[in-house]
């Protein structure tokens, strides 16, 4: 008899993992538009769309730390210099390039002025090295 119930904790402990691996995060540029069009239209985001700008930066550091740290391996200077160039033609990764700076800049300008949640603000806050490893990689390359 305690079969049948272990049977069936262990199918929806099984079917709540599957549906969670369908909830990993992943960059939208759709999503990170809509947000630079209110920002320009100067208005006032909600929490939750700080909340979303905050994951969207997340990833956009993500890639761009991967990206360069990825040319930054390479020992030739000449080399490193040629793939540097090759990746500042990159559409995506000028496209990212972008965003980082828009929500950079409207992230920077919210916290100087109180705006962000303190959830917010802590999200905000683990980014900043990402940043300055960004600009450190791209001096390099």
């Amino acid at each position: 008899m305690k079969i049948v119930p272990r049977i069936t904790l262990f199918a929806l402990l099984a079917a709540a993992m599957f549906s969670l691996a369908g909830c990993t995060r992943s960059y939208d540029s759709a999503t990170c538009q809509r947000l630079s069009d209110k920002l320009s239209g100067g208005e006032q985001l909600t929490q939750d769309e700080y909340a979303r700008m905050i994951e969207q930066y997340d990833l956009v550091l993500e890639y761009l730390v991967q990206r360069t740290d990825s040319v930054m391996l390479i020992e030739d200077d000449m080399q490193r210099l040629d793939v540097g160039h090759r990746l500042r033609d990159d559409d995506e990764f000028n496209e990212r390039w972008h965003v980082m700076f828009d929500f950079g800049s409207a992230l920077y300008q919210a916290r100087a002025a109180g705006l962000l949640s303190d959830f917010n603000l802590n999200n905000y806050m683990e980014l900043l090295p990402y940043t300055e490893r960004i600009s450190r990689n791209m001096a390099s390359i």
